[in-house]
């Protein structure tokens, strides 16, 4: 089982954060560590994630001093990976109990980067970007 570093990014997120953190708590296999990183959020994001991060053995909050965008705010993350293998959430996603469970298998198998289409209530669709290397593999139908 490979370690992964999950990266959420967040900005004024506080309705959603429950939900996610809830299914990774969940997760079947807890072979992860999560990196929050924060861009100056005006509401409860920042508190939400500081009480959940006491519920997670691996769990490191990022403050940035400003809103800098999505792909700086997950630059800043990965920088603080201690793990190859990362996981990028957006902070409206809620993962099936055995997310962490199949991306292991698709690991094992030696996919280096995949792109993953959930569906939410039969009618929303979410991208969620596995990024690892430079090998893109769409494979929704593992999950």
């Amino acid at each position: 089982m490979k370690n992964i570093s999950i990266i959420i990014i967040a900005l004024n997120e506080e309705k959603y954060l429950s939900p996610l953190f809830e299914s990774l708590l969940n997760q079947t296999k807890q072979n992860f560590e999560i990196i929050f990183v924060d861009s100056k959020s005006k509401d409860n994001t920042l508190k939400i994630a500081k009480d959940y991060s006491r519920k997670f053995n691996k769990f490191k909050i990022i403050k940035l001093k400003s809103a800098k965008g999505p792909g700086y705010a997950r630059n800043q993350g990965e920088k603080n990976a201690n793990y190859n293998n990362i996981l990028f959430l957006d902070s409206d996603i809620i993962l099936k109990q055995n997310f962490i469970e199949r991306i292991n298998i698709l690991l094992n198998q030696g996919i280096e980067v995949a792109t993953f289409l959930l569906k939410v209530d039969d009618k929303l669709k979410y991208r969620i970007l596995f990024a690892l290397n430079n090998f893109f593999i769409y494979s929704s139908r593992y999950f």
